[in-house]
């Protein structure tokens, strides 16, 4: 259903085209009146394209900005996780070697 839309609409802007086409070259006679408006609709058209292809170039820019922070940012938290990590590990160690020392002393010695 949507496809038949899509084509009578293509069709019917055609056919108004035509119609002024017509209009501005036999109707009232100015034929130069209707290059001058191809000319600034080619315009119009090339300024869009030129501003989409502008603003694709921004969004890329800003995609890839943002993709390289949230890089900076994985790897501040990568080194902030290790020294974490490293940091439990030691006191960690130096807890079990003392409770180690404790044990074998009170093992040892008695007290």
């Amino acid at each position: 259903m949507q496809a038949i839309d899509n084509v009578l609409q293509i069709r019917q802007i055609r056919q108004y085209y035509k119609d002024l086409e017509h209009m501005v070259r036999y109707e009232l006679g100015m034929p130069d009146l209707w290059s001058e408006i191809q000319e600034e609709r080619d315009k119009i058209v090339k300024e869009q394209k030129e501003i989409a292809r502008l603003q694709k170039i921004a969004d890329d820019q800003a995609e890839a900005k943002r993709r390289y922070r949230m890089h900076l940012f994985r790897q501040k938290l990568h080194i902030y996780v290790a020294l974490i990590v490293g940091k439990i590990t030691i006191v960690l160690s130096i807890v079990g070697l003392m409770w180690l020392v404790s044990w074998e002393r009170e093992w040892r010695w008695g007290y």
